[in-house]
Parts: C-alpha cells; sequence; structure tokens
C-alpha cells in the first residue's frame, strides 16, 4: 500500500532531486565543458569545429583542485641563528632591532619562538596567485592526466622584509624550496591532474604536498573536492 506523501515530505524529496540533477550537470559541465568551449561553429557546413586541442579542464576548475587539495595559503617558517661570535651579524641584527647584548629582543619574539640556538620564524606565506595554463587531456596508458602550471606569490610583513633583503648579513635561511628570492616575488609550479571519473584529482597528492613550500593552511576549499 502507498500512502501519500505530505507537502513538506514532498518539498524535501524535490528539494533532493533537484540537488542530484544540480550536481551531476555541474560534473558534466566541467568534464565537457573546455572541449566544447574550444569549437566554434563553421559557416556553410552546419557544424561546430575544434579550432585547437582543449585543455584537460578550465582554469578555474584547476585552480579550485589546487585549492582544495594544496591547502593554501600555505605558512611559511625561515631560521634566524643566533649571531655567536660573529660580530659582523651581531652588529647587523643589533641595528635591526633583533638582537641586545646576549639575547633576542621582544621585537624578535614577536615573529618567532627559541628553536635551539636561534629563532624559528613565521615568515608569512605563500599564495596561489592563478593557473598559467592547463595542457589538453592524455591518455599515458590508462591513466588520463593534464599538466597544470600555477603562479605563487611569497607574501611577508613589512617588518620581515629588511631582515629578508639583508639575509647574507644577518644569517637568515629562507624557507626550503621557496623557489622565490624577494618577499613579493613570484614563482611558477607544476603539477599533475589525473581524471577520476567525471572529475579530476591531484595525482599523487602527498608527495606534491611534502614538496610544496611552507606548511598547509585551514584547507577552506576542502568540501569542495566531491564536486570536482
Amino acid at each position: 500500500m502507498i500512502f501519500p506523501l505530505s507537502r513538506r515530505a514532498r518539498t524535501r524529496l524535490y528539494l533532493v532531486v533537484w540537488l542530484v540533477v544540480a550536481a551531476l550537470g555541474w560534473k558534466l559541465g566541467l568534464r565537457y565543458g573546455p572541449d566544447l568551449a574550444s569549437r566554434s561553429w563553421k559557416p556553410g557546413e552546419g557544424f561546430f569545429e575544434a579550432q585547437d586541442p582543449a585543455p584537460g579542464l578550465f582554469r578555474f576548475h584547476a585552480r579550485l583542485i589546487l585549492e582544495a587539495e594544496l591547502a593554501f595559503p600555505r605558512r611559511l617558517d625561515g631560521y634566524l641563528p643566533e649571531p655567536g661570535k660573529d660580530a659582523n651579524r651581531r652588529l647587523q641584527l643589533e641595528a635591526m632591532g633583533w638582537w641586545k647584548k646576549d639575547g633576542w629582543t621582544p621585537f624578535a619574539l614577536r615573529y618567532g619562538q627559541v628553536e635551539g640556538h636561534g629563532l624559528r620564524l613565521s615568515m608569512g606565506r605563500l599564495v596561489l596567485v592563478g593557473v598559467e595554463g592547463v595542457t589538453p587531456a592524455r591518455d599515458y596508458n590508462g591513466p588520463v592526466l593534464c599538466q597544470v602550471d600555477y603562479k605563487v606569490r611569497w607574501e611577508v610583513s613589512e617588518d620581515l622584509k629588511t631582515l629578508v633583503l639583508t639575509r647574507a648579513h644577518s644569517g637568515l635561511r629562507l624557507p626550503e624550496r621557496l623557489g622565490v628570492d624577494l618577499p613579493g616575488g613570484t614563482a611558477i609550479f607544476q603539477s599533475t591532474l589525473q581524471r577520476a571519473g567525471l572529475g579530476w584529482k591531484l595525482q599523487d597528492a602527498d608527495q606534491v604536498r611534502r614538496m610544496l613550500p611552507g606548511q598547509p593552511g585551514p584547507r577552506a576549499w576542502s568540501w569542495l573536492s566531491p564536486l570536482l
């Protein structure tokens, strides 16, 4: 025996169906959209023709995946050793207000904490600026892959810029694998995406996360992963 649904139950059912259809439409649009967008109407022949090889996915789509998988902006740490017996380094750090007599100043301790014979510093963050390019999707004997070039920028507070610029004298060690020499500078990184069903995922995600500079941020976009 089938019981009629109440108005509230029907509304909930319609909402669930609508969400499922919308999510499927979104996935299909991301999957086939780049190829359709690369085609233009051929007059007199009545069909659309591809002008150039279509990228594997839209740039905004690639950016969302990178934001979700790599947790930008990423926190950066540097290391400032104690000057020890090096008179030049001591004078440099004292002149900038980082060292006084035999210890770090309160100003220095605002930006880091003592670790061993030095100061572990918070050196700003690595920000994803945008996606520079996406290659066409290619079948590599099974997995379908494409490469994404993306630009990152090193953002650091004004109080730390002088320390960075004088690092040859202060002894500051920049974050590992940063690839950017100056605050505000940019670098181009590349990652590989792999098709997974109707969507894409970052290939070797754990390895890429380990090799990128800095520590993961709060992963604000991680909830989007099932839709990508």
